[in-house]
């Protein structure tokens, strides 16, 4: 009962995965925040990728290769996790960087309405 409630929880985590990956490159197409949007998109595609390598064992497909497939989906956890990082470090600063111009660039408004009047 138990293996397939495990199987069946990996397929649906594959599934939400995926559709995350999609909508994802979806936002990206529209806001275009390069190369740190499209590592958190790589991201969710590995989280898949994992996924289906972890399911291979709930499955016993590679019972004799369970120590490769173990290593492989931890290698590629510690690939997402670095993507992760990356992608949204990189769009933090983005971020402040769009908040320090809105700042200055509401000052330069006021000060230029000031010295109009």
């Amino acid at each position: 009962m138990i293996d397939i409630i495990n199987s069946t929880l990996g397929i649906i985590s594959i599934v939400a995965a995926a559709i995350t990956a999609v909508l994802a490159y979806d936002i990206h197409k529209h806001n275009r925040l390069s190369k740190p949007w499209f590592a958190v998109i790589l991201a969710f595609a590995l989280m898949v990728a994992r996924r289906i390598v972890g399911l291979t064992l709930d499955l016993d497909l590679y019972e004799n290769m369970a120590d490769m497939v173990n290593l492989t989906e931890n290698l590629l956890m510690v690939a997402i996790s670095l993507l992760f990082i990356w992608g949204f470090w990189a769009m933090r600063k983005n971020f402040r960087r769009f908040d320090v111009v809105e700042k200055h660039s509401t000052e330069k408004a006021t000060e230029f309405n000031r010295t109009k009047k």
